[in-house]
């Protein structure tokens, strides 16, 4: 998908209201998907933040309400499954990131013109791993209630059902992200949008999931996590087309940009990490090799 920017706006400042302008409009600093930067009026919200408009709040898209999404998951899911709300949220945050959503609602047309990989999407740990207990793939979930196609990527499966491990409807890729050979089935220059939320720590040790390296929380400054740091965005860079997306932990922005053969990821949402801005693909595909 090529993002024209008469179609995507991309939020690049966020603010914090004050109390005084509860119910005040506020301009809003947007980057446009054609590099521009333009500002914009946006309403007051509960949780402080910004909102992409797309030349108004998708006046012209088919939409549909979070409340609705929200309680469809929940009765669908509910007998079976916990939910935590933060999950449930993810959906939410990461289309209003990306400009696919505001106003209380998602822009239907858009999202089902996304291919979309999440890497570590969550599961149910088989053995009832406290630490992972109860992040279930709600992205995705939601994501395929909309009508994206998506692939979930996690070394655990969704669910577990008589002990056995059970996917569901959407497309489920059983891989440890760490290791490169498991990510090689996701075809080059494929996927729209890759989202990595609560897998890389970025830039806090925090933020890493506890189970990116099978063994526990990992440090920032721990060679086995920059290793699989790396490998992931490696893996980001080569599966995204050349203006895709990457969304680092609901907040980083990347995209896949240069060609037609090296390509690089760039930050376009703020500054970037040189460690990741720094890793090159080279694209072969185009080159057209003599025979033996």
């Amino acid at each position: 998908m090529e993002w024209d920017a008469s179609e995507l706006r991309i939020v690049c400042k966020r603010f914090e209201l004050g109390a005084e302008a509860n119910n005040a409009e506020q301009t809003a600093l947007i980057i446009t998907a054609d590099g521009g930067l333009k500002k914009v009026m946006t309403r007051s919200a509960e949780k402080a933040e910004v909102m992409a408009y797309v030349d108004g709040p998708f006046e012209s898209t088919e939409l549909r309400g979070y409340d609705d999404v929200h309680a469809e998951l929940r009765g669908k899911y509910s007998d079976k499954l916990a939910i935590d709300p933060y999950h449930v949220e993810r959906m939410r945050v990461f289309c209003e990131r990306l400009g696919l959503a505001c106003d209380g609602q998602y822009a239907l047309d858009r999202i089902r013109n996304l291919r979309i990989v999440d890497f570590g999407c969550g599961g149910e740990p088989p053995y009832g791993n406290s630490c992972e207990r109860g992040f279930q793939p709600w992205l995705a979930r939601g994501m395929h209630m909309l009508g994206a196609d998506i692939t979930g990527v996690d070394h655990n499966y969704p669910r577990y059902q008589d002990g056995q491990p059970k996917t569901e409807e959407w497309d489920f890729l059983h891989a440890n992200i760490t290791r490169e050979a498991d990510l090689n089935i996701i075809p080059n220059n494929s996927v729209d949008i890759v989202n990595a939320n609560a897998l890389i720590g970025y830039n806090d040790d925090a933020a890493t999931s506890p189970s990116l390296l099978l063994q526990g929380w990992a440090r920032l400054n721990d060679p086995a996590y920059q290793k699989a740091e790396r490998t992931i965005c490696e893996h980001a860079l080569r599966v995204l087309k050349p203006e895709g997306l990457f969304l680092i932990n609901n907040e980083f922005i990347y995209q896949k940009v240069g060609g037609p053969i090296l390509f690089h990821l760039k930050r376009i949402n703020g500054p970037g990490l040189n460690r990741i801005e720094s890793i090159q693909y080279v694209d072969n595909s185009i080159i057209d090799w003599p025979e033996a």
